[in-house]
């Protein structure tokens, strides 16, 4: 059986590396969970315009929904960076643990592999996980919790909704 072309180190060595901070993802999804005030708002604006209420309280339905929107698009800008930062993070212990297994083998070592396909998984392919772990753990974080929120909210106002979403 032929051996692997690049070396990684052992189990309790791939440990030793972080993963990323779900920090990030926590606040991308709390970003996302901010669209509910903001549809609220829209949602109280259209029925106090409905009934004929004064255009004092539209212009603050109005003012919420721009804060919200506001705080939203900096939680949605903290969590990515955090996520990209911890990424990054990550994939360079990721590269250090691949540069010390190859390192281990002596250069005449036949199995070690060649220099050319070491740079390339070293500095080409370990960035192709960066992208993974700073968005996939994100979206994830939103299928599981957004969905959830949303049913809660729908149910506090209306069970018979909430059935409908869950059977849907």
């Amino acid at each position: 059986m032929a051996a692997d072309p690049l070396p990684f180190p052992s189990a309790n060595a791939a440990s030793a590396a972080e993963r990323p901070s779900k920090g990030g993802a926590w606040l991308q999804a709390a970003a996302a969970l901010l669209w509910l005030p903001q549809a609220a708002a829209i949602a109280w604006s259209i029925g106090a315009l409905q009934q004929g209420t004064a255009w004092s309280q539209i212009w603050i339905a109005l003012a919420v929904f721009l804060a919200t929107g506001l705080v939203r698009a900096l939680l949605d800008a903290a969590g990515l960076r955090v996520s990209f930062t911890s990424a990054r993070l990550y994939t360079q212990q990721l590269r250090q643990q691949a540069l010390k297994a190859v390192a281990l083998h002596s250069p005449t070592d036949s199995q070690r592999p060649s220099p050319g396909l070491a740079a390339s998984v070293l500095n080409e392919q370990a960035d192709q996980i960066t992208p993974y772990f700073a968005r996939y753990t994100t979206a994830r974080t939103k299928v599981m919790v957004l969905p959830l929120v949303i049913l809660v909210c729908v149910a506090w106002f209306s069970w018979v909704s909430a059935l409908v979403l869950v059977v849907a």
